[in-house]
């Protein structure tokens, strides 16, 4: 497993806490994983296989990128094979910035990002191809500065 924190540089490091990403080969003796509450709201995208999500009641497959509100209950997850996954993890009130609605309507829950606006399937795709996480940084933070 390799996991990644990258601390925005400015003008980002006023509404994102961080940048990560985790990589793992898949394994066929995958197990549900309890990730709890924490208050951050977080955009993620999957480069790897997706995972699957049991959450309120409901188990479903992640999309591939989302918009993950502030949770008010536990998530279980588990990969569907390789993990690869990138996110921007917001400071408290940062992602106002980035989206056209109010937050709250997403709290508890999470949105696929082609929901919320073509550009993201465009930035999905990149994210996807590119070849390490400083280059995903990069991106996102190219294609946030158009927002």
């Amino acid at each position: 497993m390799v996991y990644q924190e990258i601390i925005p540089e400015p003008p980002f490091d006023q509404l994102i806490k961080c940048y990560w990403a985790l990589e793992m080969p898949g394994n066929s003796n995958s197990s549900y994983e309890r990730v709890l509450p924490d208050g951050q709201m977080e955009m993620i995208f999957h480069y790897g296989d997706q995972f699957f999500c049991r959450f309120k009641n409901s188990e479903e497959i992640q999309p591939r990128s989302f918009l993950c509100g502030q949770l008010d209950n536990f998530i279980d997850l588990m990969p569907s094979g390789r993990t690869g996954i990138f996110g921007a993890r917001f400071k408290t009130c940062g992602a106002t910035v980035f989206f056209p609605f109010p937050l709250h309507e997403i709290k508890g829950s999470y949105v696929g990002l082609g929901e919320i606006g073509s550009e993201f399937l465009e930035l999905e795709e990149q994210i996807q191809s590119a070849s390490c996480t400083l280059e995903r940084v990069s991106l996102w933070e190219t294609a946030s500065l158009k927002r």
